[in-house]
């Protein structure tokens, strides 16, 4: 059985990385020989480290405590950054979520052994329950990211980073489309500076939106994706895109692009797709980035569709809460692929 001493960028189960985190974590325990940071530099340990390799959290990965190192990472644009490059090429490997995120690696030059180990939906806690909806019930609309944003920018110091799943985008169509009292929108963000924590306005027809920026639990998330009709997610592009598995899970399809890691799961039995052209973002930014760019005009046909079709989102989420349970757990999705990645170093002996 292959020794690892597995570690990480945040222990935060909050963000992506994780709640992955603690996720794989227990996949590897299922598979492989866990070890911590005193058996970490022996011979036979191998050392899997999830996150980006940024030089701002070097601190977290550098050095690497162990001989035989694999970055478990990810880039949400095909331009990754030349020293994200050199600094996977001088370890012993690479794990991405996805085949999309493998392809832009090999693309940059990643010539290191490369592995895809997906990310799953933990079944425990993301689970389907019936939605019993009235004429009263308003329909919900759903987005969550980083950042609301009342616009498509967010500036750290003089860089511009963009929004990249574009709340301000949903919210300016909701807005336009005003479909009154009969409609609401809630906006999920994390806590940004100079965010408000808990916003409510309403628009001119009546219609709801409700903005929150704060940490809220698992549970809580759940709340809200069964709450929800539909997530509403036009996202530029994502290293994996783990929001819409957990929203099917829970029986809420997703309006979104099909493009970047999302290929890999997307499904229109139970997704909605986005039409988009692949172009460039934030014009103004230090980095040119190109992703998935959309037009108002189809958001907000998509979300009209939507809203005229409540029955057959909540047969899309049915669907897709069975797609989940059957394909994208971490016990069928993840397990498996990191068996792979273990049966490979243990194999070669390096």
């Amino acid at each position: 059985m292959q020794s690892v001493y597995f570690s990480g960028a945040t222990d935060n189960p909050a963000l992506s990385f994780g709640k992955c985190r603690g996720l794989v974590r227990r996949e590897l325990a299922e598979i492989g020989n866990l070890v911590d940071e005193r058996l970490a530099g022996l011979r036979e340990v191998i050392q899997i480290y999830l996150g980006i390799p940024l030089w701002c959290q070097r601190s977290k990965w550098k050095p690497p405590v162990s001989s035989r190192f694999i970055w478990f990472t990810m880039w949400e644009w095909p331009e990754i950054p030349k020293a994200q490059i050199d600094r996977i090429n001088a370890t012993q490997g690479l794990i991405t979520p996805a085949t999309w995120t493998d392809r832009i690696a090999a693309d940059a030059g990643v010539d290191v052994p490369r592995f895809i180990v997906p990310f799953g939906v933990d079944p425990a806690v993301y689970n389907f329950q019936p939605k019993p909806r009235t004429k009263e019930d308003p329909f919900t609309f759903l987005w969550i990211g980083y950042q609301t944003g009342h616009v498509d920018a967010i500036r750290r110091g003089d860089r511009k980073i963009g929004d990249r799943k574009r709340g301000w985008l949903v919210r300016q169509a909701f807005e336009e489309l005003d479909f009154g009292p009969e409609a609401r929108l809630i906006l999920k963000s994390v806590p940004y500076p100079a965010a408000p924590m808990n916003m409510h306005h309403r628009t001119p027809a009546g219609s709801d939106i409700h903005e929150y920026s704060l940490w809220v639990s698992e549970a809580e998330m759940v709340r809200l994706y069964r709450d929800a009709d539909v997530m509403v997610w036009p996202t530029y592009g994502e290293g994996f895109g783990l929001p819409p598995l957990e929203a099917a899970a829970c029986g809420t399809p997703t309006i979104l692009p099909n493009y970047s890691a999302v290929e890999d799961y997307f499904d229109d039995d139970w997704l909605i797709q986005l039409p988009h052209q692949v172009g460039e973002i934030w014009p103004e930014a230090h980095d040119k980035m190109t992703g998935a760019c959309v037009s108002i005009e189809e958001l907000k046909a998509a979300m009209e569709y939507a809203f005229e079709n409540r029955q057959d989102l909540q047969r899309m989420g049915e669907v897709g809460a069975a797609a989940v349970s059957e394909s994208w757990t971490y016990e069928k999705a993840t397990r498996p692929a990191l068996r792979a990645v273990l049966d490979h170093y243990e194999s070669e002996g390096l």
